[in-house]
């Protein structure tokens, strides 16, 4: 019985990474609260955010009623750590009608 308590410890803890819905969740947060997005849109209300997969790159485009923003993830360096992805949001270009 302690050996599989401490098993399934440590496939627990090897074995960190986030589901994909949660791993998404957390990443659209990311785009959604980064200051250089807020003021990019000027406080716009967000219409939609629609996320593509790019030459292995992550990027989120986020929409106005009026621009359009593009968004990437840059993914960090884990450092041998396990657990959910590393990354931080890079900004684009804003483009308005």
């Amino acid at each position: 019985m302690k050996l599989v308590l401490v098993l399934s410890l440590v496939s627990s803890t090897v074995f960190a990474a986030l589901h994909p819905f949660h791993q998404r969740n957390r990443e659209i947060s990311a785009v959604i609260s980064n200051e250089q997005v807020a003021a990019k849109l000027q406080g716009a209300p967000i219409d939609s955010i629609e996320y593509r997969l790019h030459n292995n790159v992550d990027f989120y485009i986020v929409k106005t009623s009026e621009c359009t923003l593009a968004t990437y993830l840059k993914t960090l360096p884990s450092n041998g750590v396990m657990g959910p992805k590393r990354f931080e949001v890079k900004v684009g270009q804003l483009r308005c009608n």
